[in-house]
């Protein structure tokens, strides 16, 4: 008989490494089309005690845009915006680590995600391990 956790947890997994995918694909199409700077105009409370900054920039036909991101800055910082050609909409900020912080934590989340799946399918279960003396 099939343990439903280890099927739930291995569907888990691979939700995780999907979204991770989907978020590094649409950074690698921004980072990869045009590129322009932009400035944190402003900065907002976001739920559960995060915030997001404002953006804004100049796409490629001199039509001021803006967008939201929850990657940290301060206002009046300059920051590297990039977005596929023709579609200034799906502007994202590029450059250095943070931007990539969500798909690198996916993947390894997932990562464990599948591993306890398969531990928990190939052996049965988890080990039982007596806790006390």
């Amino acid at each position: 008989m099939v343990d439903t956790g280890a099927l739930f947890t291995g569907a888990a997994g691979t939700a995780a490494w999907g979204a991770a995918a989907y978020q590094a694909a649409r950074q690698w199409q921004a980072g990869a089309g045009r590129r322009t700077s932009g400035m944190i105009t402003r900065i907002s409370a976001a739920g559960r005690g995060g915030s997001s900054c404002t953006v804004q920039f100049m796409d490629e036909s001199g039509t001021p845009r803006r967008f939201e991101t929850n990657v940290r800055g301060r206002v009046g910082e300059t920051v590297r915006v990039g977005y596929p050609a023709g579609k200034p909409q799906r502007a994202r900020r590029i450059g250095g680590i943070a931007p990539w912080g969500f798909p690198i934590t996916a993947t390894a989340v997932g990562g464990v995600f599948l591993w306890v799946s398969a531990s928990l399918l190939g052996s049965g279960g988890l080990p039982h391990v007596p806790l006390g003396r």
